[in-house]
This record gives C-alpha cells, sequence and structure tokens, in this order.
C-alpha cells in the first residue's frame, strides 16, 4: 500500500514539474521589454486615462484589453502565448510593419498590409474566444490609426482596413473588412490624443476619466476611482 502512495507522490510531483517547465518557457518566450513610450493601443479609448496608467505602471500593451489583475494569470498565459504565435504568422510583405513616428512620439507596429485590386488594405490580426458580429469600434479606430502612421511614413493612402478576429477556443477565422476613415481627420484626432497624454505623464497628473462600458472591464478602475478627477493648474 505504501508503495502504491509513493508512485502517486512521484507521478504528482513530475506532473507539476512539467507543468512549471513549461509555463516558465512559455513566459520567457512571449516577455518583452516593456518601455514608457506612447503606442498607438494607448490612444484608441476616449479615456485616455487607461493609456495614461498603462505606461506608468508599465503594462504590456497586449494585456490591456484583458479583465484581469496586473500580472499573468495561467489562463492569460496560455491565451497570450497563443495569440503571440499566431501574429507571428508571416501573410503578407508587410508583416510586422513599424509605423512609429519619433516627431508625433508615438510608437506602432501593424501587423500585416496587401495591395487588392489596385487598393491598399491595412489588416490586424485578434485572437478572440468568440467571434463578434462585428468589428469592435476601438480595433477599427486602431487600425485607422495605423493608417494614418503609414501615410506619412509611405505616402500610401490606405483605403480599407480589416480585422481577422480568429477563434482560439473554437475553429473559426472571420475578417471583417472596412473603408478607412478620413487620415487627415484622424492625424487632428491623434495629434491631439497624444500631446495630452505627453502633458500627464510629465506632470504626473492623469487625464480626466471618461464614464463608459469599458468601466465594467478596465483592470485600472480602482486606480482611477481612488485618483478622482484631477486637472493640471
Amino acid at each position: 500500500m505504501l508503495h502504491i502512495r509513493e508512485k502517486r507522490t512521484v507521478i504528482d510531483e513530475i506532473k507539476s514539474f512539467l507543468y512549471f517547465l513549461f509555463a516558465n518557457k512559455i513566459l520567457e518566450s512571449i516577455k518583452k521589454e516593456r518601455r514608457k513610450d506612447i503606442h498607438v493601443t494607448h490612444i484608441v479609448y476616449n479615456c485616455l486615462r487607461r493609456g495614461y496608467y498603462a505606461i506608468k505602471y508599465n503594462i504590456a500593451t497586449e494585456l490591456l484589453d484583458s479583465d484581469i489583475e496586473v500580472g499573468l494569470s495561467e489562463k492569460t498565459l496560455m491565451k497570450f502565448w497563443i495569440g503571440e504565435k499566431l501574429h507571428e504568422l508571416e501573410i503578407t510583405d508587410y508583416h510586422h510593419f513599424d509605423l512609429s513616428d519619433e516627431d508625433l512620439g508615438i510608437k506602432g507596429e501593424m501587423d500585416e498590409g496587401i495591395e487588392y485590386k489596385n487598393h491598399f488594405i491595412l489588416i490586424d490580426k485578434k485572437t478572440c474566444k468568440k467571434i463578434p458580429p462585428r468589428p469592435y469600434v476601438h480595433h477599427k479606430k486602431q487600425i485607422n490609426y495605423y493608417a494614418a502612421l503609414l501615410y506619412i511614413k509611405t505616402g500610401i493612402r490606405a483605403k480599407y482596413g480589416a480585422v481577422v478576429y480568429i477563434n482560439v477556443a473554437g475553429d473559426r477565422l472571420v475578417p471583417y473588412p472596412f473603408l478607412i476613415a478620413n487620415i487627415d481627420k484622424t492625424l487632428v484626432e491623434m495629434q491631439s490624443k497624444i500631446e495630452i497624454l505627453k502633458e500627464a505623464l510629465k506632470t504626473g497628473v492623469p487625464p480626466p476619466p471618461v464614464k463608459s462600458w469599458l468601466c465594467q472591464f478596465c483592470m485600472f478602475y480602482e486606480q482611477c476611482v481612488k485618483d478622482g478627477v484631477k486637472y493640471g493648474n
């Protein structure tokens, strides 16, 4: 009887050993240096306070749409890793094309881009557990911002954008193409948001909060409520 219990103990130890061996290697593969730069994903919502906190607390931009506490849970680690691997697949010649602009003071990188019938399509890949019935507004906004940066960098005026949702919990892949918004107006909007965020980071006074559906999922909700509404001098 003792012999059987010992065997089970060793099996349990091996199970834990292998689990953490794999988890550690997965974490190492996705861990990136986080910088204090403003990224396109920091300004896609009307509430710039979310982006302010993400930069202040050094949160990876890939985690901002997850309703989690700061840090990686087992569930988030696996989802993050699967997403990273799917993004590594090169689909077009514009795979992971850098769109960062030092003059504007913003970082960005589009997933893919391709010519189709004399029109340029700017593509962003999104992993999810459920395919939405239409592209999320903030995902379209992200692509429109990328389109503006693409025009500044290359002179290319993308006519179409597309969000490609990949269901990691099932077997579906759904592209949602749409018309790119007016690039000149988008640039003005971007510049305004960037300047507000720059000033907030400089002074340490967070931008005014904006109440929306995002509050239900924002990882910074508690901190935001504690800070209240503050304005600079």
